[in-house]
């Protein structure tokens, strides 16, 4: 499913200050914010990366490193240049991707994300 569309779809209220262990129910608030801290406002990108992604990255890695599956441990910048790039290799309309990307421009996109994956490139050229 396209993600705005998943977002478009995500509930405008949240419930916070809920603790099921002290029977307290918390209070159902509106948010606009996507990633809200415990109080319902908007947590800053360096906080949610810190005290969230980082130990599930970290805890992901461990878990199929015990598997012998090798999953490094990424930046949320790395997976947003990942999305770009899946995005472009799948044909999806480059001023759509830069829009979504929060580019005026399509310059930044040519110039990082401009690059195909090999299997592609591989089929572009006839080989």
């Amino acid at each position: 499913e396209d993600t705005a569309l998943m977002i478009a779809k995500l509930p405008r209220f949240i419930t916070v200050g809920a603790n099921k262990h002290k029977r307290r129910p918390g209070t159902i608030v509106a948010t606009e914010f996507l990633i809200v801290n415990k109080y319902g406002n908007c947590q800053s990108p360096s906080n949610w990366s810190k005290r969230r992604y980082k130990p599930f990255m970290e805890q992901m890695s461990d878990y199929y490193a015990e598997k012998g599956i090798i999953i490094p441990v990424l930046t949320p910048h790395c997976l947003r240049h990942t999305r770009a790039s899946i995005w472009l290799n799948e044909g999806r309309s480059p001023t759509a991707i830069a829009a979504q990307m929060g580019w005026s421009d399509l310059d930044m996109l040519s110039r990082v994300y401009g690059h195909r994956d090999i299997k592609q490139l591989r089929e572009l050229l006839g080989m």
